[in-house]
């Protein structure tokens, strides 16, 4: 046993529950919340610094990261597609647009 699953395993029944109670809290708090439209979003930390860094020496493609894959065999475009909406959907960083 780990001394974490040692831990556990002494605690009492309230102590087992207060945890179990917060654990569930946790996970509660990882929903992903659709964020307010109505309104001009502001910059992340990194949005920020990114913007800054650019300031200082605009135009230079320093901090874009690229990467390739190369997929041998057959590609169903169709799957591709929904895959890469749903990450899309998923992670709203990768809809952000600067006008």
């Amino acid at each position: 046993m780990t001394h974490a699953n040692e831990r556990i395993a002494n605690l009492t029944d309230t102590q087992r529950a207060l945890l179990e109670k917060l654990l569930s809290a946790k996970r509660a708090d990882r929903t992903i919340a659709r964020a307010d439209r109505s309104r001009p979003l502001p910059l992340s930390f990194a949005q920020q610094r990114l913007w800054f860094l650019d300031r200082m020496d605009p135009g230079t493609t320093s901090w874009n990261a690229c990467s390739s894959v190369r997929v041998r065999g057959g590609l169903d475009v169709g799957v591709l597609g929904g895959a890469l909406s749903v990450l899309v959907g998923r992670h709203e960083v990768l809809r952000t647009v600067f006008r």
